[in-house]
């Protein structure tokens, strides 16, 4: 602010009452009844002029602007205040003003604690840290990926307190060492900082089967060519019949590079797949046996017992001999027995020790070893002895009856 237009106020002289860091306090010794404060605030920049005038506002406790004053000592004139408010003027300083600037502070990196070990990002995602970071004044800060330049598409930001390390989409070039330096005057202090763009891994090389016995087969292979940056930590197996292609997971987290593959189905042939896994998950592709397990099914052949053949033949015999009777002449009757044997025998009906033959008046029936000889209307002549005679090659029996014939009166 420019001093107003008017009369000049006499010229008096000011004394340096107190100083410290930041301010100084001066006293007008000309107008001892009425002395103005004066409190000007130091400026860390080297002075531009010897006779550097500060203006001031009137006010019974004056300070000037913290960015019109400099290091180093001043013979400058301050401004002193008539008695009208009006009028302004200048009176030198006496001793000096001396504007001593404090010693810079030791710069120090305040690395955070998560990253004092290796960062992991996977890839495509952002990069975002803050590093904090003390000294004064405003220190030269310098970033280096294994002592070289940042790349371009790697952004800095710097201010009085900390620096931003940002990568808009991370990719695996992104990995590295990555060093900080913060320097102040001949002062310096650095910081290492480990980044790590990890991403899924490749299919294992080499998958085939061993060795087959039982119902088990032994699956090898050997790791990837691309781990994603990051270490295996396992693998996961799954097993399919070749004639349906359905998977179907065998190991889950399997460490080693062999598995055994159990419970395998007689007579169909299996082919198995292998991923490989990391701290991104499972390989995008798997890695197929190039061969085949197959368990073939056992020769089955049928032997026959040796069973002794028994022999159910037998020589006739009459489960149920004849029975002597009567009958009424004119009235047809039957005569009844059962016999068995094996081979199925010969029977022979006889009439008073005569062959019956193929007489009409008679009727034989043979049906499952029950036989019926069917007299129709006998006559008084029919009366007589009736034999039942049956034969087979193991022998013959005979059974007999008395067939008595009534005339009616």
């Amino acid at each position: 602010m420019p001093p107003p237009k008017g009369p000049k106020a006499s010229r008096g002289t000011l004394r340096i009452s107190d100083e410290s860091k930041t301010t100084v306090a001066a006293v007008q010794t000309s107008t001892p009844a009425d002395p103005r404060v004066l409190a000007a605030s130091r400026q860390r920049r080297p002075p531009s002029a010897p006779g550097l005038r500060i203006p001031l506002l009137w006010l019974p406790v004056l300070r000037c602007c913290p960015d019109r004053l400099h290091s180093g000592s001043h013979s400058s004139q301050l401004p002193t205040i008539g008695e009208d408010p009006k009028i302004w003027g200048f009176c030198p300083i006496n001793p000096p003003l001396n504007i001593v600037q404090p010693p810079p502070e030791r710069p120090k990196i305040r690395l955070p604690r998560h990253l004092r070990q290796t960062y992991v990002r996977k890839v495509g995602e952002q990069v975002n840290l803050v590093i904090p970071f003390q000294g004064k004044p405003r220190p030269q800060v310098t970033w280096t990926k294994e002592g070289g330049p940042l790349g371009e598409d790697v952004h800095v930001r710097t201010s009085d307190r900390d620096t931003v390390f940002f990568i808009r989409a991370a990719a695996r070039g992104h990995s590295g060492r990555y060093g900080l330096s913060v320097r102040i005057e001949g002062m310096e202090d650095t910081a290492e900082m480990r980044l790590r763009i990890v991403e899924k891994p490749g299919p294992p090389k080499n998958v085939q089967v061993k060795e087959v016995w039982g119902f088990n087969a032994l699956v090898e292979w050997e790791p990837p060519e691309d781990d994603g940056n990051a270490e295996i930590t396992g693998y996961t197996i799954m097993k399919a019949d070749k004639r349906t292609m359905e998977w179907f997971t065998v190991y889950e987290h399997n460490r080693p590079l062999r598995c055994t593959a159990s419970e395998l189905v007689m007579g169909k042939e299996s082919l198995f797949k292998v991923f490989s896994e990391n701290l991104c998950g499972l390989s995008e592709k798997p890695g197929l046996s190039c061969n085949t397990a197959v368990i073939p099914k056992a020769e089955l052949r049928l032997k026959p017992p040796q069973y002794q053949e028994n022999d159910f033949r037998s020589a006739p015999q009459f489960l149920t001999p004849l029975v002597d009777r009567s009958a009424v002449a004119g009235y047809s009757t039957a005569l009844n027995c059962a016999v068995r044997g094996h081979p199925k025998p010969k029977v022979v009906w006889l009439k008073n020790q005569m062959a019956i033959g193929d007489d009409p008046k008679f009727l034989a029936r043979h049906s499952q070893g029950v036989l019926t000889l069917l007299i129709r209307k006998p006559g008084p002549f029919d009366g007589g002895t009736y034999t039942c005679r049956a034969v087979n090659e193991l022998g013959e029996a005979l059974t007999e009856c008395r067939l008595e014939i009534r005339v009616p009166q």
